[in-house]
């Protein structure tokens, strides 16, 4: 049996072991604070990372921005776009020996003969020598060679809605065209079997930007088809190749055909010595002489080819006769526009003559002095000063 001293033996750990645990603990310990020692070390470097990256923010925020780069290979313009130069006709991008790529569906393609992707990328570089050269734009190679040269190109068989389309949200315009030549054309619309243009627009279809001369005061060449906005907001039809050809008048502040009446009549014509006006032919009409008459109005344009009403007065007339007016260009048509039937007479009478140019024709079966009065001008429906 064992006494008390035993027990007590039995149930307190000696120092040996009391000294193991303590041992154990504070290496546990150190190993803690080696631990945060590491964590405070770690920190410390996150907050001066943080530090730079907000440095290099800043200085990036103080400096220009770059260009953007296309596509989602970011590197490979960097790399390659370096190398950039002019080649065959027309400006190509060039990435040293290897020109650059696009993966599926990426927006860039420069250089096809690498490219890999399995479906369409949407832009291309397809320079060429002769015709058909573009300098960029999307073509559709299953096409062949595009129809046509264009710094600027979009070639497709309905894998996209529009060959090509500009579309502005704001004010400004979705496509433009600017052409400086006397020849050149801003834009150009044609289809082999649709429509060469189409315009739609909330507020009107379209619009011409009224200037420059009518084209009776024109002498440069058009061609059928053209239209003209004058600066007097006048719209003109072109229906004969010339210059400036023949035109129609189509609509406008001056309607078509109409009837400007002179707030005071204007001689235009007085054959007699020493009347004016001064500056033409003078000397009685003998007997079946022609003369033609210009029409001219001081401060009034007279577009020609149209009509006008003139009282024509034959005056100092000899024996019974007759006086006519009508249109150069054509034999007499046999009518008369005053008579009379004893020498000296003084006979007058209102005419509506129509003009070839800006001329109208007298003829006489006897010698007459005549008098014209312009009193009325009819602005014509065609102008062709070239009849």
């Amino acid at each position: 049996m064992a006494d008390g001293s035993d027990l007590a033996r039995g149930c307190t750990p000696g120092r040996r072991e009391v000294g193991s645990s303590i041992e154990e603990l504070a290496a546990r310990v150190a190993q803690l604070e080696q631990r945060l020692d590491e964590r405070d070390r770690s920190i410390e470097a996150q907050a001066r990372l943080v530090t730079e990256k907000e440095a290099e923010l800043e200085r990036l925020r103080s400096e220009p921005a770059p260009e953007a780069v296309t596509g989602r290979r970011q590197l490979l313009v960097r790399a390659g776009l370096g190398a950039a130069g002019l080649v065959a006709g027309g400006a190509a991008l060039v990435a040293g020996s290897e020109p650059a790529a696009a993966n599926d569906n990426d927006p860039l393609l420069l250089g096809v003969a690498t490219n890999t992707a399995s479906s369409g990328t949407s832009v291309v570089t397809d320079v060429t020598q002769g015709p058909g050269t573009v300098g960029f734009g999307v073509i559709d190679r299953a096409l062949g060679a595009f129809p046509g040269s264009a710094s600027l190109a979009g070639h497709s068989n309905g894998r996209f809605a529009n060959g090509l389309f500009g579309y502005q949200q704001g004010a400004g315009n979705g496509v433009c065209g600017q052409a400086d030549g006397t020849n050149g054309v801003g834009v150009v619309g044609f289809a082999q079997n649709g429509l060469g243009g189409l315009l739609a627009g909330g507020r009107a279809n379209a619009a011409l930007t009224p200037g420059g001369l009518p084209p009776f005061q024109r002498s440069d060449a058009h061609n059928p088809g053209e239209l003209i906005t004058d600066a007097n907001g006048d719209l003109w039809l072109c229906i004969e190749a010339g210059s400036p050809g023949r035109w129609r008048h189509v609509a406008g502040p001056t309607p078509p055909q109409q009837l400007m009446v002179l707030q005071a009549p204007v001689r235009i014509y007085d054959s007699r010595e020493g009347y004016a006006p001064l500056g033409v032919q003078k000397g009685k009409l003998g007997a079946g002489e022609e003369r033609d008459i210009p029409v001219v109005a001081s401060g009034t344009p007279v577009p020609p080819n149209g009509d006008v009403f003139v009282n024509i007065t034959a005056t100092e007339t000899g024996p019974a006769g007759w006086l006519a007016c009508y249109r150069p260009g054509q034999p007499w048509p046999g009518n008369s526009t005053v008579n009379w039937s004893a020498r000296g007479s003084t006979v007058a009478n209102l005419a509506a003559v129509p003009m070839l140019g800006s001329l109208f024709r007298l003829k006489a079966s006897d010698p007459t002095h005549v008098v014209a009065d312009l009193l009325v001008i009819v602005t014509p429906r065609i102008i062709n000063p070239g009849e």
